[in-house]
């Protein structure tokens, strides 16, 4: 399985969240895209590939058990969470309760809309390492007021490594 990827093995890599790197065969086809997609751009890419975004919704949508109109295509997890932190109704002085440790493009995010629309990001720290489950639920308890309207509670921390 290690072999199915061109990282370069003379350094160990430790960010496959932010920046996860593609098996092989996966590169190729994305190159393959590419190059299809430059060889007349307004008929290969408007004409031919973006029509079949829609089938590719559809198998999903069959697969998962949805319709297709449940099924959005991004081009990342992080991109899809901000989709999401853009979709929440919140008005200004509405309060998101979150740790200073969470994933800072989320954090970025919230931060954007405390600038644009008013919104309070209260942010606190966590123990490091955050090894008493009981504790932490107990930290984001203590900083809930009543303005708070979302909790943003990352599944874990890589601040340490």
């Amino acid at each position: 399985m290690g072999q199915a990827f061109t990282v370069d093995r003379s350094l160990v890599n430790l960010n496959n969240g932010g920046v996860s790197p593609s098996p092989a065969w996966v590169q190729e086809a994305m190159k393959r895209h590419l190059d299809y997609s430059n060889t007349a751009p307004p008929y290969s890419m408007w004409k031919i590939l973006e029509p079949q975004r829609e089938a590719v919704r559809e198998r999903l949508g069959r697969e998962f058990g949805c319709d297709p109109e449940e099924v959005a295509l991004t081009r990342n997890a992080s991109e899809g969470l901000q989709i999401c932190q853009f979709g929440f109704d919140l008005r200004p002085g509405d309060e998101v309760l979150t740790t200073n440790q969470d994933y800072p493009r989320m954090i970025t995010t919230f931060l954007q809309r405390e600038r644009r629309e008013g919104i309070v990001l209260r942010q606190f720290s966590i123990p490091i390492p955050a090894e008493d489950p009981d504790e932490i639920v107990s930290l984001f308890e203590r900083n809930i007021t009543p303005k708070t309207k979302l909790i943003l509670m990352c599944h874990m921390i890589n601040i340490t490594g």
